[in-house]
């Protein structure tokens, strides 16, 4: 069976990566404008510029999820 006859109504394929939202498209990204606002319930409000949020610790998590 060829491909295109398993593809939904009103949908269409691509070569690229897909973008599905309700939303409109964000802006491109830019490190150089980009803040973090923490604020609201917490002791200290704060913001961090891009740099300093790329320099703080990470962690790695691995976990299978699944769909049923």
């Amino acid at each position: 069976m060829s491909e295109k006859l398993r593809l939904p109504p009103g949908q269409r394929w691509t070569k690229g990566f897909p973008t599905r939202t309700a939303e409109r498209m964000p802006e491109p990204f830019n490190a150089k404008t980009w803040t973090l606002i923490v604020d609201g319930e917490v002791a200290t409000p704060f913001r961090l510029s891009y740099s300093e949020f790329q320099a703080l610790p990470t962690t790695t998590q691995v976990s299978d999820f699944h769909c049923e």
